[in-house]
């Protein structure tokens, strides 16, 4: 509720007392807040409280892999929610969200579509003045931990070789049976994991389920079971 005061406003405290004081507080986050947009829930922004929020994600971009093109996946013109929320003073992420396994595999498989993502994305992200790109492949193919791997690698280096302070962002599966992704390789090319709660994650509820985006990085020999 505080965050979403208006600048300026005024509590007071009356003391039995015949000196005053007057305190001015600011407030600061000392962590990121992110906040994903979907691009069919266009219309809720209107209900947000901007000033809670340290990265605004909008989720409304889709990659071929064949090509490795991208593409708005809806009418620019009516899109009004990530300007808002720059305007408001939050850092804006574009967000690929993919749930199509072979046209992650094809863009894996792809160097020339890599190459093409690559330079499209630090162009679009150039264009929004947005601060960097969150990976989201849903439906990554299994065996394609090293090929996952050497993409987020080379997909950093491209955008950082644009702007050295743009960010890539990769979103983890609370439970990796596979070892489809090796955080240990990751982490020197991803500035924040963000672990995917909303799938089902095994056969054990709670926290014990997840996996440390930092500390755990399972070998091919050292997979747990079922």
């Amino acid at each position: 509720s505080l965050y979403g005061r208006s600048p300026g406003q005024l509590d007071t405290l009356k003391l039995n007392d015949s000196i005053g004081a007057r305190y001015e507080l600011r407030l600061s986050q000392k962590i990121n807040v992110m906040g994903i947009q979907p691009y069919w829930m266009e219309q809720e922004y209107t209900g947000y409280n901007f000033n809670a929020l340290t990265t605004f994600s909008f989720l409304g971009y889709v990659v071929n892999g064949q090509t490795g093109s991208i593409q708005p996946a809806f009418h620019e013109e009516e899109a009004q929610s990530a300007a808002i929320a720059q305007s408001a003073g939050c850092s804006l992420q574009l967000l690929f969200l993919d749930k199509k396994s072979s046209n992650i595999l094809a863009l894996l498989k792809s160097k020339n579509a890599q190459s093409v993502f690559a330079d499209s994305l630090g162009r679009l992200l150039q264009q929004k003045k947005a601060g960097g790109v969150t990976i989201y492949f849903q439906a990554l193919p299994d065996r394609q931990r090293s090929a996952f791997s050497s993409f987020i690698a080379f997909l950093s280096g491209a955008l950082k070789s644009v702007d050295k302070n743009f960010r890539v962002n990769v979103v983890i599966p609370a439970y990796d049976p596979d070892a489809n992704y090796d955080l240990r390789a990751l982490r020197a090319y991803v500035d924040f994991f963000i672990i995917d709660f909303t799938q089902a994650c095994g056969a054990t509820a709670g926290a014990s389920g997840a996996r440390s985006p930092i500390d755990w990085s399972p070998g091919p020999d050292t997979r747990p079971g079922p």
